[in-house]
């Protein structure tokens, strides 16, 4: 009996040891997960995305480590920081397509505390998690028309100085904004492209 007792205290601390090992790597992956969304926004804070640097913050207190969301972004292979934006557009998308209408204000400057803030993002996250846990598997597809800033400037400079049209041909094209570089006013010196584009 005494050998027994032993034993089953021995295996106790043994699962208990385990338990704890466990609970340090989930904490360790969680601390982990929130500097390098904390990292991201301080990213966008620099580029003046204030509103994307605001979201990733309040994010990286959202995401539940039980969830599906929460366990694929802490065993990301590698740094997680692209799905930080990955899970944005997740966002956007569901805003846009409807399915999460609740989160217009999110988009709106001064239209939401953080308090609310997060409630919102955590009611999202829990309701969605299987569709945003699939979206971020997908690489970011991102429309920014201020990529062909370059595009134009080239553009120009070969037409002033060689007389020659530049043909764009992008792969893998992203809506194929970019390709339309000459629809764009590029608001550099005197200007460049059609004074009244909207872009």
């Amino acid at each position: 009996q005494s050998c027994g007792a032993k034993t089953s205290t021995a295996r106790g601390s043994s699962s208990r040891s385990r338990l704890c090992s466990l609970s340090f790597a989930k904490a360790s992956r969680q601390i982990q997960m929130k500097r390098h969304f904390e990292r991201q926004a301080d990213y966008c804070s620099a580029f003046g995305a204030d509103l994307t640097a605001r979201l990733l913050r309040q994010l990286s207190n959202c995401i539940c480590a039980s969830s599906a969301l929460g366990q694929r972004i802490f065993n990301w292979p590698g740094d997680p920081a692209p799905e930080a934006d990955n899970l944005l557009l997740g966002l956007h998308a569901l805003l846009l397509l409807g399915k999460a209408r609740e989160l217009a204000p999110i988009y709106r400057k001064g239209a939401i505390a953080d308090a609310d803030m997060q409630t919102l993002l955590q009611a999202v996250l829990q309701r969605h998690d299987a569709e945003l846990t699939a979206f971020i598997e997908n690489p970011p597809q991102t429309n920014e028309a201020r990529r062909a800033a370059g595009i134009i400037a080239a553009a120009h400079w070969l037409k002033a100085y060689n007389g020659c049209d530049l043909i764009a041909s992008e792969l893998g094209a992203i809506a194929g904004l970019n390709l339309l570089f000459d629809k764009f006013h590029l608001a550099l010196g005197d200007g460049y492209g059609p004074q009244n584009s909207s872009v």
